[in-house]
């Protein structure tokens, strides 16, 4: 079997520009290098589930067991998930996440993940999936909003030859993954159109509030505690030295999402 060979995505009309100028399309923010997502993916609607609205590729073979998955990140991104289903044609959609945890943070660069074992999901040589790759942008959400998740697919027919895509992550970047008490708050819904915006589904803490609104009380009621102290000490005539600053951080990965809830497990690396 020969080895997968990864080629750049340039624009078709490169060819008509001056010679040493070469004009590549803006993309997504990350690509699926392997297996290569589908080539009529819309750049402009990565934000349309479940598929960016492309319609079914052609079949990349994939290895039942030991599969990888290799992304390329133009600009690092947040909340990445791995998604596989054996038939994307189905309404509502049967996407399910496996055991890779969620890479919480991603530099620009490469990505290397393990594929699902779909030996072990009941799949035979022959049989055909589609993996989904969904990604948030970095950095915090927009006020009042909650940061949307884009999709991105790859169609594949399974192989037991374990050497389909053995030599496919190289130059892996820097990455932080989900840990054991990291919850990525993927919850299930049927309304695409829902993505981004805040809304019932989003989960709450016991109290009824939403994580971010729920620590933007907290950090409240720390400062406000540190002031009333420092005012106490001023009145009894004491002064503050070298006060420590609490470093508040907040987790804004709870987003809606038309996908199933993934929890987080550590990455067991060869």
């Amino acid at each position: 079997m020969s080895p997968v060979v990864l080629r750049p995505r340039a624009d078709a009309s490169a060819a008509a520009l001056p010679s040493g100028h070469v004009q590549i399309k803006p993309g997504p923010s990350v690509d699926v290098e392997y297996p290569p997502m589908r080539t009529n993916t819309d750049h402009s609607l990565t934000y349309k589930g479940p598929c960016s609205g492309s319609s079914l590729g052609e079949r990349t073979e994939f290895p039942l067991t030991g599969g990888k998955i290799f992304l390329s990140q133009r600009q690092p991104v947040d909340n990445i998930n791995f998604l596989w289903t054996g038939d994307v044609s189905k309404e509502p959609h049967e996407f399910q996440t496996f055991g890779d945890p969620t890479i919480i943070d991603a530099e620009a660069g490469h990505t290397c993940a393990n594929g699902p074992d779909f030996a072990s999901l009941g799949f035979k040589a022959g049989d055909v999936a589609t993996i989904m790759v969904m990604y948030q942008a970095d950095g915090p959400p927009k006020k009042g909003l909650d940061k949307r998740w884009q999709y991105l697919c790859s169609d594949v027919k399974l192989t037991d030859d374990k050497s389909v895509g053995a030599d496919v992550c190289v130059n892996v970047g820097e990455q932080r993954i989900a840990q054991a008490d990291e919850t990525m708050n993927v919850t299930l819904s049927s309304d695409f159109s829902q993505n981004g915006k805040k809304s019932a589904s989003v989960a709450s803490t016991s109290s009824g509030l939403s994580p971010t609104e729920a620590g933007g009380i907290g950090a409240g009621v720390t400062v406000g505690a540190f002031l009333l102290l420092a005012g106490l000490l001023f009145a009894l005539g004491f002064r503050l030295k070298n006060k420590n600053k609490e470093r508040i951080i907040m987790d804004d990965s709870s987003s809606t999402s038309s996908y199933p809830r993934k929890d987080p497990q550590m990455m067991s690396r060869a």
